[in-house]
């Protein structure tokens, strides 16, 4: 089992069409985003260029730091 997910391709893995938010998008709105989606991670596009990804590991860090 585990061999033949190794010969599996990367877009066996990815998510089809993933949720997107302008940079100019607010922190609070992007985490409930995530949390209403139940995704970990937003792509942050600024003209339709991805710029970063935001993840719960950022989010963590930041909540962390208040």
């Amino acid at each position: 089992m585990v061999f033949k997910t190794l010969e599996l391709g990367v877009t066996d893995f990815i998510t089809p069409r993933p949720i997107t938010v302008k940079d100019s998008h607010g922190f609070l709105d992007s985490i409930q985003i995530m949390a209403e989606k139940g995704i970990g991670n937003l792509i942050v596009v600024k003209n339709r260029n991805l710029i970063d990804i935001l993840t719960e590991r950022q989010i963590l860090g930041h909540v962390t730091n208040i």
